[in-house]
């Protein structure tokens, strides 16, 4: 996922996905020697001047990004968090207890709660 789609996802500009990339926050959460992956997109053949770029934030980045949104107090992060700590034990419940649910059922569960 991009640093853009992770903002914007809780309704938040690229700036402040990119700031906590560089905050003290990301660096207590995932250890200090931790920097963002860079990917390249296939150049397109009318591209006359360098490469495009975006970053990629891991799985765990953007757990941690949207993690701290939420404790600072941010309603969208608060809400969405919620709904993805709810529908994971639903998950693993789910499992453990031998329930069947479809993807769309979980889709729809987590829409209503985002």
């Amino acid at each position: 996922m991009s640093q853009t789609q992770a903002a914007q996802i809780i309704g938040k500009p690229e700036i402040n996905a990119r700031r906590f990339l560089e905050s003290k926050g990301i660096k207590a959460l995932l250890g200090q020697g931790y920097t963002p992956d860079s990917i390249e997109i296939e150049p397109d053949a009318d591209q006359v001047r360098g490469q495009s770029r975006f970053n990629a934030l891991p799985l765990e980045v953007v757990t941690a990004y949207w993690f701290t949104q939420a404790t600072r107090g941010d309603a969208q992060a608060q809400s969405l968090v919620w709904g993805l700590l709810t529908e994971t034990l639903e998950r693993r419940f789910d499992s453990a207890f031998g329930v069947q649910r479809s993807e769309d059922d979980f889709n729809q569960r987590l829409g209503s709660a985002f």
